[in-house]
């Protein structure tokens, strides 16, 4: 059994920092630092955001031990990064819930279209797909549907339903739900189904979305189920306050119709932020875009200049986050 770390006082924290390499200067410097710290947490701050400013082997890029920060590196600049990625997390948090409502509102509403006039229609295994290979997720959805509402019983607008009419419509019960019950109950959806949503969201986008020379895209089945569990990867990145910045999924869901519309080889880059940032336009209406990419570029131009020293600039970042190196400030991406 390995020992627990021995306590480390805010003083002792940084003077461990200033052995490692950090510059931390004394007097002032040094009280603002203590500040942060007890407001912010060590752990929080260094552990979470260090590495892009740690010393790596040129061979191998992997981290020198014991550790030992680049030259000239502050924690001005370490911190500046944990408030840029906490800022960016709130502003992609903002959409992915408003992204998250309209994916809730239209798979509900189609399914209760599809089976109007039944009691509890999600409850039953035969409004699902038929397809033997699914007939486990379809059970589990099932259950999870019904501890929702045990769960939730007390919930006023659930408890109301539940009083009033021995039932809870999908259109409330979706409320309750998580965006990764969302992604699965559209999974267990049949084929013709999947495919009326898929439609939806590509008529939302041809009318109201951001297009690219004026082109319509044709969302399949496969494509909406990638972006739900891309979604639904970093909003739960975003909701549970972890690092976002160099975040990445490691396991790509297909989502070749968008590679084709957008012609880029999705399968060739990690899955950072740039792919998020992808799929959210076609959940976008063109005012929607604009405000978050607005945002986007706004927040950028406040953080440039807080990290940037002969060893590590804010362009390191972007291309963390998976942006090309040509184009650091995005003004002129192609995708935006």
């Amino acid at each position: 059994m390995t020992e627990p770390k021995p306590y480390k006082s805010h003083n002792q924290q940084i003077k461990i920092l200033r052995e490692r390499g950090m510059n931390i200067p004394k007097g002032a410097a040094a009280s603002k630092v203590i500040r942060i710290l007890e407001k912010e947490n060590y752990y929080n701050v260094i552990n979470g955001y260090k590495d892009i400013f740690l010393e790596k082997n040129p061979v191998s890029g992997e981290i020198i031990k014991p550790e030992k920060f680049k030259r000239g590196t502050s924690f001005d600049e370490v911190s500046a990064l944990y408030y840029f990625d906490r800022e960016l997390r709130n502003l992609c948090l903002k959409y992915l819930l408003k992204i998250e409502s309209a994916l809730k509102s239209t798979i509900s509403y189609r399914f209760s279209e599809k089976f109007k006039g039944q009691t509890n229609p999600y409850f039953n295994l035969n409004n699902y797909t038929d397809n033997p290979h699914k007939t486990l997720d379809v059970a589990k959805n099932i259950a999870t549907l019904s501890n929702a509402i045990s769960y939730k019983s007390r919930d006023n607008s659930i408890n109301h339903y539940l009083s009033e009419h021995g039932t809870v419509p999908l259109w409330v019960l979706v409320n309750i739900l998580t965006l990764g019950n969302i992604n699965h109950f559209y999974g267990c959806l049949d084929d013709e189904l999947q495919n009326t949503i898929a439609k939806d969201f590509s008529d939302y986008f041809n009318r109201d979305g951001w297009k690219i020379d004026n082109k319509n895209i044709h969302l399949e089945a496969r494509d909406v189920q990638g972006i739900l569990k891309i979604i639904n990867n970093f909003r739960n990145v975003c909701a549970h306050e972890e690092i976002l910045y160099n975040h990445t999924i490691k396991r790509l869901p297909q989502v070749r119709n968008i590679e084709e519309y957008l012609e880029i080889n999705l399968s060739n880059r990690d899955g950072n932020l740039f792919l998020l940032l992808t799929m959210l336009r076609f959940y976008f209406t063109k005012k929607e875009a604009k405000d978050f990419f607005d945002q986007f570029k706004q927040l950028i131009n406040e953080y440039i200049s807080q990290i940037k020293n002969e060893s590590v600039e804010f362009e390191l970042v972007l291309l963390t986050m998976g942006f090309d190196r040509d184009n650091p400030t995005l003004f002129n991406h192609p995708l935006y």
